[in-house]
């Protein structure tokens, strides 16, 4: 009776570690480590300053795994806006295709010190894989939606 109830504690603890493995590894899945927070922003910033459509770029990745970018268009008219906020939403985009990690972003018009606007673009807002040109037209129209006057 004693090898039975040995028996019986073996299984249950055998179980028990595999449901505590089976519930860290998502959470460890989803955790992005600070050398890959540092290239993410790195990239994000070198790309949109390498644009030459900005007087200002920076990026931040919060505990939560959000992407926050704070950017001054070099040109405020309305074409020159959209085509901004569109380079911004594709190095996102470019980002979550390189880490699926990444949450949702959050998108400043003015410098972090001074933000004048608002977007947002949810991770759930984009498909995994190739996105149609549809699919990227309707994704900036959501972003646009979002926008908050913060001044």
């Amino acid at each position: 009776m004693f090898v039975g109830g040995m028996q019986i504690k073996a299984k249950l603890a055998f179980f028990i570690t595999l449901l505590a493995i089976g519930l860290l590894l998502p959470m460890s899945a989803m955790a992005l480590s600070d050398s890959d927070k540092a290239v993410i922003k790195l990239t994000v910033s070198t790309a949109l300053n390498g644009s030459g459509n900005f007087n200002y770029v920076k990026s931040e990745i919060d505990d939560e795994n959000n992407l926050e970018i704070w950017y001054v268009p070099k040109n405020t008219d309305s074409n020159a806006t959209v085509s901004a906020l569109g380079l911004v939403i594709g190095s996102y985009l470019g980002a979550t295709g390189s880490y699926p990690d990444i949450s949702d972003a959050y998108i400043f018009i003015g410098t972090q010190e001074d933000e004048k606007g608002s977007f947002s673009c949810l991770r759930s807002w984009i498909s995994n894989g190739e996105m149609t040109d549809e699919e990227l037209t309707t994704l900036v129209l959501k972003v646009l939606e979002t926008f908050k006057d913060l001044s």
